[in-house]
């Protein structure tokens, strides 16, 4: 294992296995860092997308008494559609991060 090159979770660049330790993910400590603040950061979005979606699922099927405050039933599915997709893509880039996939996640 010692000398073999590995890509870097985080940047791509090519990085040196070290002969004793434990295999690495990342090319310094920097990139490792970077990665967790992007993980800190996606599972964040991810809870703002789910209390959004929760809302609005409260609101559309009347358990939210000030729903009728909100506007008309379309703009409130959109809303919720719109909050659904927020969702998902907070789910898919915490996904592709937890994998080491960086490239294909969002922009932080």
């Amino acid at each position: 294992m010692t000398g073999e090159t590995f890509p870097c979770r985080t940047c791509g660049n090519p990085a040196v296995q070290p002969a004793t330790g434990r295999p690495r993910r990342y090319c310094s400590p920097a990139c490792k860092r970077r990665t967790e603040q992007n993980i800190r950061a996606a599972r964040r979005r991810l809870r703002r997308a789910e209390r959004a979606v929760s809302a609005w699922h409260a609101a559309v099927t009347g358990q939210d008494p000030l729903a009728g405050l909100i506007g008309t039933p379309e703009d409130d599915v959109r809303q919720w559609q719109d909050a659904c997709a927020r969702r998902d893509q907070a789910h898919a880039d915490l996904a592709a991060l937890l994998r080491g996939n960086v490239a294909h996640a969002s922009p932080v």
